[in-house]
């Protein structure tokens, strides 16, 4: 189980940005053609991208994409992990071969 985590967590695309723009967009940042923010943006206002105490004036938006997903610390996912036989390996869940995470309760997409 540990190795198929491994596995998945290599294999795993962190968006759906494909290889060339992503390696264009790499290039202009590195050129200073292009700034990349990391932080949440909280709104637009008078041209300026607004975040906290934070203004920073653009040109344009290009890619504005993306959210920090943890479907482990969802409120369902937290419940079924007060119950003893929620195990986990690695952060994920520990399933039957069948995919069983605890009785009666079977994972599929990223939490398989």
């Amino acid at each position: 189980l540990a190795e198929r985590i491994h596995v998945n967590k290599k294999e795993r695309h962190k968006g759906s940005m494909p290889r060339d723009m992503y390696m264009t967009l790499k290039n202009y940042e590195k050129a200073g053609r292009l700034i990349v923010h990391h932080t949440p943006i909280e709104r637009l206002e008078d041209h300026c991208i607004v975040s906290g105490e934070t203004r920073v004036a653009y040109d344009g938006i290009y890619l504005a994409t993306g959210f920090v997903l943890d479907v482990m610390t969802q409120p369902l996912i937290q419940d079924i992990l007060r119950l003893p036989e929620a195990q986990l390996v690695a952060g994920y869940p520990k399933t039957t071969t069948q995919l069983e995470w605890v009785p009666r309760l079977y994972v599929s997409g990223m939490l398989a």
